[in-house]
């Protein structure tokens, strides 16, 4: 694509190729057109691509400059742990709300950021809120403290209120933190945790417990089921929940309803 892009904007030839056809559309053609039936200038003008792109954040900014949406990645997607662990929001669900969200930590990216002077002589700031799922417009009245982490691209943690009213709703910030990423867990890729447990270990109460657990520890992986019969036959059942397999005390959890340790997760 970068390559593609310095033809289109560097230099002339969609020009030219315009030109070529206007001049067959009236009967001039070129000298090339004696002997062959293809453009074989176009052909000339056109290297083959020399394999360099451009690097990951200049190709999703150009993607969102252009298209309005990312579509090769999402520049959060090495923070998707680090998202599940710091906030159980998810912005792009917060457009339904009809209630607001008195105290609560948000994260995300932060972008479109506006700022301009109160009555008072104090700077406030606008900004754009953005996750994975969805966007929020934000609001923080004391930019002057949080200035280094309201700026354009920054991946933030936000400590504020979550509000609904007649003009819109809109997030009100009152901390603004910075959002750490890992390194043991950059680039954490979601795995699935698998259980096995056999059928005589499932009861109504048993299964209450495990669904509680799971909603303890929301994340981003998955979980499998895997219900053994004495047969040697099993059930497999994808459980429609995500969690966090990487949680120590979720795996305590499961260990402790069942007796011993049931669950695993492949590499």
């Amino acid at each position: 694509r970068r390559q593609l892009m310095y033809f289109v904007d560097e230099t002339s030839l969609l020009e030219d190729a315009s030109k070529r056809q206007k001049d067959r559309d009236i009967g001039q053609g070129s000298i090339f057109d004696m002997f062959d039936d293809g453009c074989v200038e176009c052909s000339m003008d056109a290297p083959p691509p020399d394999g360099v792109e451009w690097d990951r954040r200049t190709k999703l900014a150009n993607e969102k400059s252009i298209l309005g949406i990312y579509v090769s990645d999402h520049p959060l997607a090495p923070y998707a742990y680090e998202l599940s662990k710091v906030t159980k929001f998810h912005l792009g669900d917060l457009a339904e709300r009809e209630r607001e969200i008195r105290n609560a930590t948000f994260a995300g990216m932060v972008s479109a950021v506006v700022t301009k002077l109160t009555r008072t002589g104090k700077r406030m700031a606008t900004f754009t809120l953005e996750d994975t799922t969805g966007a929020v417009e934000a609001i923080c009245f004391n930019y002057d403290k949080f200035r280094d982490l309201i700026v354009e691209d920054a991946v933030v943690t936000v400590k504020g209120k979550y509000e609904i009213g007649d003009r819109g709703n809109q997030l009100i910030a009152y901390e603004v933190g910075n959002l750490e990423l890992h390194s043991s867990e950059s680039g954490a890729l979601p795995r699935t945790m698998v259980l096995r447990v056999p059928q005589g270990d499932l009861a109504s109460d048993s299964m209450q417990q495990l669904t509680q657990i799971f909603k303890r520890y929301p994340g981003q992986d998955g979980a499998v089921l895997y219900v053994m019969q004495s047969d040697g036959r099993k059930f497999r059942a994808e459980l429609p929940l995500t969690v966090d397999s990487r949680n120590d005390d979720l795996c305590t959890e499961l260990d402790r309803l069942f007796g011993r340790r049931v669950w695993n997760i492949p590499a």
